[in-house]
């Protein structure tokens, strides 16, 4: 996979945080901070955010979360629960047919939300005209899907250059600073002088 490095890059588990780091949690570490990290099939490096988030916390760092985060971490959630309770179900099927797994569900994300809510300010984001122009302007040189083109627009009004993600398609957006452990996007980072030590 090719990658163009934007962004500097800093490996976690060689970072301390600082107190007047202002961090962005994206979507996938809240959901491993908050619930999948037990998650059979996690990877090893999924469990390096637990301890920089604790540290980031001690530190008194401020963390940051976007709205939409809601919709990505209620998607992500129903399609695990489903995906235990039957993985050959089709999706409406599950969620209109099961009253059960749906409380389960919605119980879930209203904890995991909670606790995001807790621990982080919202970092808000209105959807509009000159959003959608600003997101549709990255889409051609930053690789992003369509909810990570908002939430760097939703750094960007908040004041933010810092995220901490295993999503290595934010290595290709300039004038930020990835925190990750995910080592494809740390190992393309140096080999293109984009690794950060500080």
């Amino acid at each position: 996979m090719t990658l163009n490095v934007q962004a500097q890059v800093v490996e976690i588990r060689y970072d301390t945080p600082k107190q007047q780091d202002k961090f962005l949690v994206d979507t996938n570490v809240w959901l491993l901070y908050y619930s999948l990290a037990s998650t059979p099939g996690s990877s090893y490096q999924d469990y390096k955010y637990t301890p920089y988030i604790k540290e980031a916390i001690y530190a008194m760092s401020s963390l940051f979360y976007c709205g939409l985060s809601l919709a990505e971490i209620a998607h992500v959630v129903e399609q695990k629960e489903r995906e235990i309770f039957s993985p050959t179900l089709a999706l409406k099927e599950y969620r209109h047919n099961y009253p059960p797994q749906r409380d389960k569900v919605v119980r879930k994300v209203k904890n995991i939300w909670n606790s995001v809510k807790r621990t982080g300010r919202s970092a808000d984001i209105s959807i509009n005209k000159d959003t959608t122009q600003a997101a549709l302007t990255r889409l051609p040189t930053q690789l992003l899907d369509g909810y990570d083109l908002f939430i760097v627009e939703a750094m960007n009004k908040a004041g933010v250059d810092k995220i901490i993600t295993n999503d290595m398609d934010f290595v290709t957006v300039p004038d930020i600073l990835v925190f990750t452990a995910n080592e494809k996007a740390t190992n393309v980072a140096r080999s293109q002088s984009k690794l950060l030590v500080r």
